[in-house]
């Protein structure tokens, strides 16, 4: 089914409008819409939005059997499905010559110019080859397919992540991502299409045109540009006759557009690293035990008996006593306490029995030898607290 043409008031209207440099969304001839960018649980998993032009990219994996030309090389597929839901011009169960078109621009912009690498995607040298698949489906088609297709494959590619692989001997093993963390793509440079419109003969232009715009256009051109400024697909569409400056004019106005929208959608992976990761996703915790299982308590018996080492028999026996708190009673009125020498007091200083009481009850006590060696003592009397006086012997030395 095709699209029911324009009639010729609402034809007449938008060419007036750009000539006067306006268009029907507000924006300028060489503004380009909005554009978002949501990320699916999956790895891989994009829907973009430009303006509103709704596409959903899904890549996916699997390992093949490499082509007999390429033994080395992956393999990377681009499939364009246009749903009747998108567009009512658009029949189910029937590749329609725009989704073929939008197949072969992807094909050129990302396969041909080695933006992927597939040599990387290579297991087992003509055995064994990583087959990526992208798949893009137009939910909502508004115009400027070719950009939003572009930009969702980027995305996807960049998005995906490859289960990790390895080979002993003829033994291949493909790791889940409990086992390992997945391998990213290796993504050289985004290709991003911009898709210029030409008007009354090529008299005037518009960037990212709408639907309605598309209709009354006489002729197109898409360039595939990525930021370092390097073409990767150039088509021409419609009766216009393009010259070179022309198309030069257009790939400084495309290399401004890729520029944006490159920083654009590295800013978009850059915040899609927050998202928990893959072995998180895939990670049941349930089965966890020190998560799910309940605290349990374990009784000990009273009696328990505990064996010692021979390291810590020997570590016992060799702390002295001073540490084990033991003390040691030397005479009469004398203890110690450590490993320290016998008492200071002695018989010889104490005298007679009576003298030796009477000197353990005096405070203070001194005995002074004299360079003679005599000994002299003194008795001095002393007032007490309740008004008696006790007798304190005091050893003085002649001096």
């Amino acid at each position: 089914m095709k699209d029911p043409p324009l009639g010729l008031n609402e034809r007449d209207f938008i060419l007036k409008a750009i000539e006067e440099r306006k268009r029907l969304d507000g924006r300028g001839i060489y503004d380009s819409r909005g554009i978002s960018v949501n990320f699916g649980h999956d790895r891989g998993h994009v829907e973009v939005a430009v303006g509103n032009t709704r596409v959903l990219c899904q890549v996916s994996g699997e390992v093949v059997k490499p082509s007999g030309n390429r033994p080395t090389e992956g393999v990377l597929f681009f499939n364009v499905e246009l749903s009747p839901m998108a567009s009512a011009s658009f029949e189910p169960g029937r590749a329609s010559p725009l989704a073929v078109q939008l197949s072969r621009f992807l094909e050129h912009a990302l396969k041909d110019s080695r933006a992927v690498d597939t040599e990387s995607l290579c297991i087992v040298a003509d055995e064994k080859v990583w087959s990526i698949r992208v798949d893009v489906h137009v939910l909502d088609h508004c115009g400027g397919l070719a950009m939003a297709c572009s930009i969702a494959a980027v995305l996807g590619l960049c998005h995906f992540r490859r289960p990790d692989v390895s080979v002993v001997g003829e033994l291949v093993t493909v790791h889940s991502v409990l086992d390992r963390d997945p391998v990213p793509l290796n993504v050289y440079h985004m290709p991003v299409c911009v898709c210029v419109g030409f008007l009354h003969g090529g008299k005037y232009l518009i960037v990212d045109p709408t639907w309605q715009e598309e209709r009354v256009m006489d002729g197109a051109l898409t360039i595939a540009m990525n930021v370092h400024r390097e073409v990767c697909l150039l088509s021409t569409s419609g009766t216009v006759p393009l010259t070179s400056e022309q198309i030069l004019r257009c790939t400084q106005i495309a290399s401004t557009k890729v520029a944006e929208v490159t920083d654009f959608m590295k800013k978009m992976l850059a915040g899609s690293t927050g998202r928990p990761s893959d072995i998180e996703e895939a990670m049941d915790t349930s089965d966890i035990l020190t998560q799910s299982r309940k605290q349990e308590t374990v009784a000990v018996p009273p009696k328990a008996a505990v064996k010692t080492t021979m390291t810590e028999q020997s570590a016992r026996s060799a702390v002295p006593d001073c540490a084990k708190g033991k003390v040691n009673v030397v005479g009469r009125g004398t203890a110690r306490i450590g490993m320290g020498g016998s008492s200071a007091w002695s018989d010889d200083d104490a005298g007679s029995g009576g003298e030796t009481e009477s000197v353990s009850k005096a405070k203070p006590t001194a005995a002074v030898k004299s360079k003679t060696g005599k000994r002299r003592s003194a008795a001095a009397k002393r007032p007490t607290d309740d008004g008696d006086s006790d007798d304190e012997v005091v050893m003085m030395a002649d001096i």
